[in-house]
């Protein structure tokens, strides 16, 4: 199944985007690890893959676009804008690549982060939750109550395990009947976007790497500042100075299989972004974004 096929169930949806969007995790028994791996992983992700197009909070990542803009305008470049989405992030992705990516992310998170005194079964990977049976915004005396926190502390050794076991016991309610998922992640399920994310970031990596071994060449000298790329989740946007397009790492970077099959980017053909109307005047040098108010 994919979320883009439109298929329907008995309740009006958009399509079985909308179905898994309805599943509840709420009593799942698996709940609390789906929370605590979703956390440890995203530390992972932040502290390891920093040439990674998603990194940021959104709001830090629109300040940047913001700032690139004005630069941009400040010296009068044409820019080329790709506004993209990435189709089949969540629900078409083979399991192995999953697996796959968490285990590259873990041999290059080691050696940085781990003491001399770590190995790869000793260390202990650990985060603040939420405690589950605390309930969260009780008023007491006229004032909110957080929850409680606890510490979670998982085996850095178990992560590809306990990953392999989120993802082989996945199932969703469609038409009235259990299904289970072979491929992807369950959107909806709290560590789902972290997974898929891993593996858009290892492609991110691989092209990162070789775009920084280019950057030595002749003909792309200077040119660092002339290239914005940026993904939440599975939109993603270039801003790409015309004078490089032509170079390899751009144009690799604007393939549309560059996160591999069955990841394909797909353009939107409209220059809205999360919220905001980006306006690419390539005559008059005016390169702007406009917050959009919402309709409802």
């Amino acid at each position: 199944f994919q979320a883009e096929d439109g298929i329907r169930d008995s309740v009006a949806s958009r399509g079985l985007g909308d179905v898994y969007k309805r599943q509840s995790f709420a009593q799942a028994p698996l709940r609390p690890l789906y929370k605590v791996l979703h956390y440890i992983l995203a530390l992972m992700v932040a502290t390891t893959y920093h040439h990674a197009f998603h990194s940021g909070t959104m709001p830090t990542m629109m300040q940047a676009l913001h700032r690139f803009l004005h630069k941009r305008r400040q010296k009068a470049a044409k820019l080329i804008m790709d506004n993209t989405d990435l189709s089949g992030f969540f629900t078409s992705v083979p399991h192995d690549r999953i697996i796959a990516s968490v285990q590259h992310l873990m041999l290059l998170f080691f050696p940085i982060h781990a003491s001399n005194h770590d190995t790869w079964t000793s260390l202990q990977l650990s985060t603040t939750c939420e405690h589950q049976s605390d309930k969260v915004q009780r008023v007491m005396k006229g004032k909110f109550r957080k929850a409680a926190k606890i510490v979670r502390t998982i085996g850095f050794s178990h992560i590809p395990q306990l990953v392999q076991i989120i993802l082989t016991n996945t199932y969703f309610l469609f038409l009235q009947r259990p299904w289970k998922q072979v491929q992807g992640a369950c959107i909806g399920m709290p560590c789902a976007g972290i997974l898929c994310d891993i593996v858009a970031a290892f492609e991110e990596f691989l092209w990162a790497v070789t775009y920084n071994m280019l950057q030595d060449h002749r003909h792309l000298h200077g040119h660092a500042h002339d290239l914005f790329v940026m993904r939440y989740v599975d939109n993603r946007l270039n801003l790409i100075d015309q004078m490089i397009q032509g170079h390899s790492g751009v144009k690799a970077l604007r393939c549309l299989d560059f996160y591999k099959d069955p990841i394909i980017l797909e353009h939107t053909n409209n220059n809205k972004l999360l919220g905001f109307q980006l306006h690419i005047d390539n005559q008059n040098f005016q390169h702007e974004m406009r917050f959009i108010l919402p309709d409802e």
